[in-house]
């Protein structure tokens, strides 16, 4: 399987990486683009295509709905994917791909060496990128080994939006021939 992906920054780079890892450790990951600082939505048809051309079998696009509604984050992302649904899955994390990462505060915590009780906030994202030891390192091997060996992804599950990207995941999977194991029965 080879993967091609957008993303909004590093984090969720490593965050993919990490599940990759976990569930088909033989796919190969290519890069199409950071979402925002060079590509923008808009664009999404043009490098959709252009991983086609490379040989990709899905694009995996991952962004925050930051402050925004949800629904209407994933309704605006989606429709500049209209036609090309079936090689492409769409992650819109509630908030940033930090909620997704720190669902489980106490596993974190004890990777990071650091307090749950900190994690355990609406916007983890500082608490987290202090935790791991994010600076000019972006702590991208470190982010993806802790999302690989996560314990159960129930509580990653737990949120709306990360079930959505986890059930179009595995439905993407199934259809194509690839084995995800059902993290809810983990």
């Amino acid at each position: 399987m080879r993967i091609g992906w957008i993303v909004q920054g590093s984090t969720d780079k490593a965050f993919l990486v990490g599940l990759k890892n976990r569930w088909c450790p033989d796919a190969s990951m290519h890069e199409l683009g950071f979402r925002g600082t060079e590509l923008r939505p808009r664009k999404y048809a043009n490098a959709c295509k252009e991983g086609l051309l490379k040989g990709v079998d899905v694009v995996v696009i991952l962004t925050d709905s930051d402050s925004r509604d949800l629904n209407s984050v994933y309704k605006e992302e989606s429709k500049h994917l209209s036609g090309l649904e079936h090689y492409t899955i769409l992650g819109v994390a509630a908030r940033n791909i930090e909620c997704w990462i720190c669902a489980d505060a106490d596993y974190v915590a004890s990777r990071c060496g650091c307090d749950a009780g900190r994690l355990r906030v609406e916007n983890p994202k500082d608490a987290f990128q202090r935790a791991v030891g994010i600076t000019r390192d972006k702590k991208e091997p470190e982010i993806a080994e802790l999302v690989r060996e996560y314990p159960s992804l129930r509580p990653m599950l737990d949120n709306t939006s990360f079930s959505r990207f986890y059930d179009d995941v595995r439905d993407f999977a199934q259809l194509n021939g690839c084995s995800i194991p059902n993290e809810r029965e983990n």
